[in-house]
């Protein structure tokens, strides 16, 4: 057995490993509500995750085949540690939601307007239960069809820990009307996965 081969298998088990130990520190919220204000819009899919640690699109970034589901956490991590030791591998897309606890990155497919069209791409901000808003960061986003869907993801580095009710709005340009609003209520450590509509 070469040299690689052994450490790549030991690579694996450490990761394995430290997998099981640090487990997720993400934040599980109610069901979130969503209340479609423009008819052209409709949700697909929602996804929120909170914290800091390191998540992954699907591979190759194809979002809309994977229905809003995300890339596997130990692939990633595999596939990362192989290419680090010089072999060419295709590595999955990361993001972090922030920078610590307080942050956030929401994961939304959506098809608009009608007949949809992958080119348009919505803006987001998020709004706290008091009104205050919180500029959100593009971090990816893409589309395609047939049928012709969008997604984008956003994320905020750090909300303040005493916002647990908020909602994510969604527009067509920034200071535009409200096209959809996702409102979330943390409660539980976890992760949300909402199916909105089929």
């Amino acid at each position: 057995m070469s040299v690689s081969v052994i450490m790549l298998i030991g690579f694996g088990i450490m990761v394995l490993v430290l997998e099981r130990r640090q487990g997720e520190t993400g934040t599980l919220l109610s069901a979130p509500t969503t209340t479609i204000f423009d008819s052209r819009l409709n949700i697909l899919w929602t996804q929120m995750r909170k914290g800091s640690n390191t998540y992954y699109l699907p591979s190759g970034g194809n979002v809309l085949a994977s229905e809003g589901h995300l890339g596997n956490v130990l692939e990633g991590k595999v596939r990362w540690g192989i290419r680090q030791l010089g072999i060419n591998v295709e590595t999955l897309p990361a993001f972090r939601p922030g920078n610590g606890p307080g942050g956030r990155a929401f994961l939304v497919g959506y098809a608009f307007p009608v007949p949809p069209t992958s080119s348009v791409h919505l803006v987001a901000e998020l709004v706290a239960g008091d009104g205050t808003h919180y500029p959100l960061r593009s971090a990816a986003g893409g589309g395609g069809g047939p049928p012709e869907r969008s997604w984008n993801l956003w994320t905020i580095d750090a909300l303040p820990p005493v916002v647990s009710h908020y909602a994510l709005q969604l527009k067509e340009e920034t200071n535009g009307p409200t096209l959809a609003e996702i409102k979330f209520a943390e409660e539980l450590p976890g992760m949300l996965r909402s199916q909105v509509s089929p």
